[in-house]
């Protein structure tokens, strides 16, 4: 298996064999996907966190604990098209709801009358394979036209290398010897990130409102441990079959799917229900607004970055809990 196991165990040996696999059926099942003239094919993924204020200089914030915003990226490769979702700290977290709602919202604006939609995605348990993205799903498929069916598949850890890497790409360089104050900055840059002639990036800015509770529709709409041993799965798909909702997955991303019985018997829940995540702008710790506050006098564009953190002060409610970060913020119910 490699110099560092030169003996592994058969245990070993047939978990390295199953990663192998899976990393191969992932790869082919792009590829299929990619050729398929009925697909559309979509990878998404979260960008690594987004500090603000940013200096040209970047020496003087080193040390410096700042506000953050985060980024959720898709890419169509068939059209050639990214776009991205920005928030800040203030407005949410990055965990399963921020990525379930936006994927929902990704396929309402963008994809609503594509016939099969495959979304190709690494399978980070807390953001993207997890109860509340499958409740997104199901929710999607039953508000769905006949016919459609939605699919996410997950690369295998450490092999998933996605056309949506070079949105990241892209940014990074765009960012490089630009200064940041405020997440508006961020927007600006973004949407000027592709040369000249080049497709620009399709970019929103989100907050608080928007962001639903889908652990807590999960809770009500699925019946106890229907979703277990969702880790090992590479696919998930759903689709609106005769107004039923069908969800089915795989262990592999060739197949064979299997359908999952999710549903409460008996049960009560209306697909309208969508309970939000925050009632409210979320704490900020007093670590991070103070350390981006005391950057304002370096930056150029300082009047405006007054302004901006001024109103987060008023706004947004600081906390100063030992040893809190802000990287988590607390979510309602």
């Amino acid at each position: 298996m490699g110099e560092n196991n030169p003996t592994p165990t058969e245990e070993e040996t047939e978990r390295y064999e199953i990663h192998v696999e899976n990393k191969k059926q992932a790869y082919q099942a792009r590829e299929w996907d990619l050729e398929c003239p009925m697909s559309t094919v979509v990878s998404f993924d979260l960008q690594q966190i987004l500090p603000y204020p940013r200096l040209k200089d970047t020496k003087q914030t080193f040390f410096k604990s700042r506000m953050i915003c985060y980024n959720l990226c898709f890419f169509i490769s068939k059209l050639k098209q990214g776009y991205c979702y920005l928030w800040s700290q203030v407005e949410g977290g990055r965990g399963s709801n921020e990525i379930a709602t936006i994927l929902r919202k990704f396929v309402v604006d963008h994809l609503a009358d594509s016939r099969h939609i495959v979304f190709y995605s690494d399978g980070c348990p807390g953001q993207n394979k997890n109860q509340a993205v499958v409740a997104a799903l199901a929710h999607l498929a039953h508000n769905s036209p006949p016919g459609q069916m939605i699919d996410i598949k997950y690369f295998e850890t450490g092999h998933s290398h996605m056309a949506v890497d070079s949105v990241h790409a892209c940014i990074e360089r765009a960012i490089q010897g630009k200064e940041i104050a405020t997440p508006g900055d961020y927007l600006q840059v973004f949407q000027l990130a592709k040369k000249t002639g080049e497709q620009p990036y399709i970019v929103e800015e989100l907050n608080h409102s928007l962001f639903v509770d889908w652990k807590k529709v999960a809770s009500v709409a699925f019946k106890p441990n229907a979703l277990e041993g969702i880790s090992t799965k590479h696919w998930i798909s759903a689709e609106n079959v005769g107004g039923k909702v069908v969800l089915s997955w795989s262990e592999g991303a060739l197949g064979p799917l299997r359908n999952i019985e999710w549903r409460l018997v008996g049960g009560q829940f209306k697909w309208d229900y969508l309970p939000i995540a925050y009632r409210s702008r979320l704490a900020l710790p007093q670590k991070r607004y103070q350390g981006s506050y005391s950057l304002v006098p370096l930056l150029r564009n300082r009047a405006m970055a007054e302004l901006y953190f001024r109103d987060v002060r008023e706004l947004v409610p600081v906390s100063h809990p030992p040893g809190d970060d802000g990287d988590q913020p607390r979510q309602e119910g």
